[in-house]
């Protein structure tokens, strides 16, 4: 009787561990996917970024301060706004964003004028100039805004770039950015939670 009780309690006992290990097999640990599967981006080609669905364009926009402005430039500003959306037929998004304040030409002016100067007072007012630069990059952002155009041949892009600087140059007009630009917009876009420095 003892015996068959021990078979039973034996049996019982390697069951429930078949039921343990088959639970454990069957929850796999969840794999993240990898950052390069989720991105649309794939490679730059002649300065256009090649994208899973054709080709992307990044251009800044230049703003102007609207608060200055009469009630009659306004509406003009507005009008011509209203006509590129109505007029401009292909993909494109406006993205604001912010950038750390680059002050690297007031330093050097003023690193320039502390190399010429023995003053003490002079000396004192340059040294508080660089404190309040490093306090401005460090601390402050400034807003800048972009448009990214998307289309899905490069000639179809170029022609896009065109109609958008014709269209916007007596409002917003638009200008080319430079590739290391064109890297940080994509990164703090991607990296929202990240803070980009002055190289």
């Amino acid at each position: 009787m003892e015996k068959e009780n021990d078979a039973k309690q034996k049996r019982k006992n390697r069951k429930e561990k078949k039921v343990e290990v088959k639970s454990v097999k069957e929850k796999k640990p969840k794999v993240l996917r990898q950052s390069y599967t989720l991105l649309p981006f794939l490679k730059t080609e002649d300065g256009l970024i090649h994208t899973r669905n054709g080709y992307m364009e990044i251009l800044q926009i230049e703003t102007t301060d609207l608060y200055s402005k009469n009630n009659e430039e306004l509406k003009q500003l507005l009008y011509q706004r209203s006509g590129f959306l109505r007029s401009f037929n292909d993909s494109f998004k406006e993205v604001i964003m912010n950038f750390p304040v680059d002050a690297s030409a007031q330093r050097q002016y003023w690193i320039r004028k502390m190399e010429k100067t023995d003053d003490p007072i002079r000396l004192k007012f340059i040294q508080r100039k660089l404190f309040e630069f490093d306090f401005l990059e460090k601390e402050r952002t400034n807003r800048e805004f972009f448009i990214f155009l998307y289309a899905e041949t490069k000639e179809r892009l170029n022609s896009a770039i065109d109609q958008v600087k014709r269209s916007k140059q007596n409002s917003f007009p638009v200008q080319v950015i430079d590739f290391d630009k064109k890297q940080d917009v994509l990164f703090l876009l991607n990296n929202q939670n990240t803070k980009l420095v002055n190289k």
